[in-house]
């Protein structure tokens, strides 16, 4: 993963980064995947699929899969997270999907 540039702006330098970069999610599994940024949003989101709700000592799980290369159908192996939040999708013109 090459490593980002730096710019100096005032007392500390900051990462400048690009529309894509890659990123990892050791805890699921995934070494590294292409990522879009999007500085314009608080909360960030993941391209899942098959999921399913679970529980584990009575607090709710979610079990889904993830696609982790690029243009690949193949599914990685399945990842299980605690169940943090509901949001409502939407597209990239706001609509609720």
């Amino acid at each position: 993963m090459p490593n980002p540039k730096r710019v100096t702006r005032g007392p500390s330098p900051k990462p400048v980064i690009g529309w894509r970069e890659w990123v990892r999610f050791p805890d699921l599994g995934v070494g590294q995947m292409k990522a879009k940024l999007d500085t314009g949003t608080c909360t960030a989101s993941l391209h899942a699929f098959d999921l399913r709700e679970t529980a584990r000592e009575g607090a709710p799980f979610i079990r889904f899969l993830i696609h982790s290369e690029q243009g690949s159908c193949e599914p990685t192996s399945p990842s299980e997270l605690p169940l943090v939040s509901r949001r409502p999708v939407r597209d990239s013109g706001g609509k609720r999907v």
